[in-house]
């Protein structure tokens, strides 16, 4: 068929009208992507800050319930009617400390020791674990790509996330017989892969990724579950059990990755990570063992804590080792005693979040003091975000909350031998 001139000048100007009128529609599409995005980001840093201050007085809390307990168990004879009762109440508590890690992952402040780590080995591990612990009805089973890359991260807190969408999958499924396939694999996220990041809120970085996806065909999910899936404490559960894909939300966030939901219902659901892939492709360090630190004998020590169970149970715990100690309830208070008693202070127990001078500056003001000063900081975030301030300022040490006996005493006797 061959057209005219004419034809063609009609057919320039149609393409041309339909292109004037599909770019705004296309404009209008991108804005409300991008408007989502910041809505979800919001979201997100409110219900981080509620989690996060949860977090925070759950593990002071933990501090004096694990502190005291197990100062109680030590104190114990072996032959002691009680010491049965006491060990329970401190595995009761060690516990109840996965629960403040959830939520400070949720935030994206949990504890993270990050090392190279191939996602397939972690995968096999869990899957042989998680296999004993579903349903009959529900099939396990992986689909892997090999050889893939090494991602950065923390392997308690990647165990957790593959637990949490595994056995979210077998629920999903329900009484009928299943499926819940895992498989691995690697993508190269584009500046236009904005979907990725629509509930972690954060844009991801251009450039090659591993991919976790775990995929079930139970009842899926209709468009309002989903909007709401990661929501705090969120469940459709008759009753709900921890803080399941929130918590997958905040660890995904904590290593900069990305995440995409496909649902229907009916038909089933895929929760896909993306991770990003390690610069350094290496074997996976292993771990070091402690050693129970026995022995203080002498030292001053000031403890500068606003909450009042985590100062009785620590000066409880350093004195039962032979220390003096001298507790300040906030940064002000901790200064003056320090101005008092410097002479005879060995060391200074610090906690990072107080009201009023907070630990920074209070870190800052003792070193104005006495710039040679030793100061262990304390905090319920993980390492790198709370010492992140005092990099090259001279910070002695630093000591996770919730911390018990033998976690306490390692890190004052490291700090005063």
């Amino acid at each position: 068929m061959f057209f005219d001139d004419q034809k063609i000048h009609l057919l320039e100007k149609l393409a041309a009208e339909l292109s004037f009128a599909i770019e705004p529609l296309q404009r209008e599409e991108e804005q409300k992507r991008v408007e989502e995005a910041l809505r979800q980001a919001q979201k997100l840093e409110s219900l981080g800050l509620l989690a996060g201050g949860i977090a925070h007085d759950f593990n002071n809390l933990l501090v004096a319930i694990l502190g005291q307990t197990s100062l109680a168990l030590e104190l114990l004879p072996a032959e002691s009617p009680a010491r049965t009762h006491v060990e329970k109440a401190v595995n009761a508590a060690r516990s109840a400390t996965d629960l403040t890690r959830q939520l400070l992952a949720y935030c994206g402040r949990g504890q993270f020791r990050v090392v190279p780590i191939n996602l397939n080995t972690l995968i096999q591990d869990n899957l042989h674990l998680l296999k004993v612990a579903l349903p009959q009805n529900v099939w396990l089973r992986s689909r892997l790509t090999e050889p893939l890359p090494f991602i950065d991260g923390d392997v308690g807190q990647l165990q957790q996330v593959v637990m949490n969408l595994i056995i979210n999958a077998a629920e999903a499924i329900g009484a009928n017989p299943g499926v819940v396939l895992v498989t691995s694999s690697t993508f190269y996220v584009t500046p236009t892969d904005d979907r990725l990041w629509q509930y972690t809120g954060a844009a991801l970085a251009p450039g090659p990724y591993v991919t976790l996806a775990v995929q079930d065909n139970g009842s899926g999910m209709d468009a309002a579950t989903m909007s709401r899936a990661f929501d705090l404490f969120f469940t459709t559960k008759l009753a709900g059990r921890g803080l399941g894909l929130t918590a997958v939300l905040g660890i995904v966030r904590g290593h900069k990755g990305g995440l995409r939901v496909d649902s229907e219902v009916g038909k089933g659901t895929t929760f896909t990570l993306f991770f990003p892939i390690s610069a350094a492709q290496t074997t996976q360090p292993t771990r070091s063992e402690t050693v129970r630190a026995t022995g203080i004998t002498h030292g001053l020590v000031l403890v500068i804590d606003d909450e009042a169970l985590v100062r009785e149970a620590v000066t409880d715990i350093l004195e039962a080792e032979g220390l003096m100690v001298l507790a300040a309830a906030d940064g002000e208070s901790g200064l003056a005693v320090y101005r008092a008693r410097q002479r005879d202070i060995r060391l200074v127990l610090l906690d990072l979040s107080m009201p009023g001078l907070s630990g920074v500056d209070t870190f800052h003001a003792l070193r104005q003091l006495n710039p040679a000063v030793s100061v262990i900081l304390s905090s319920g975030y993980h390492q790198d975000e709370a010492t992140h301030p005092f990099v090259g300022q001279g910070l002695t040490g630093f000591l996770q909350k919730p911390y018990d006996v033998e976690a306490l005493v390692q890190a004052i006797r490291r700090h005063l031998e």
